[in-house]
């Protein structure tokens, strides 16, 4: 039994979700560090920079992994 997933859109990851409704996986690359990164967030997660960009892959990564994040319920 396969359970549909309830994604949450908001501002910060909303580029995101557009470009994989075009069919193109987007990431944030920040233009000091060069640090690239998923999920979304406000800063890089290695320099603490806000200077950053959402970019297009180049489709030509292999997956070799991933993650399903999970939200704890409240008891």
């Amino acid at each position: 039994m396969s359970e549909e997933l309830e994604i949450e859109i908001t501002e910060q990851n909303q580029p995101y979700w557009q470009s994989l409704d075009k069919g193109v996986l987007s990431f944030q690359k920040c233009n000091d560090c060069k640090n690239c990164w998923l999920p979304a967030r406000d800063f890089c997660p290695k320099c603490l920079s806000e200077n950053w960009q959402w970019t297009a892959s180049s489709g030509k990564g292999t997956v070799i992994s991933w993650v399903v994040f999970h939200s704890a319920m409240n008891p």
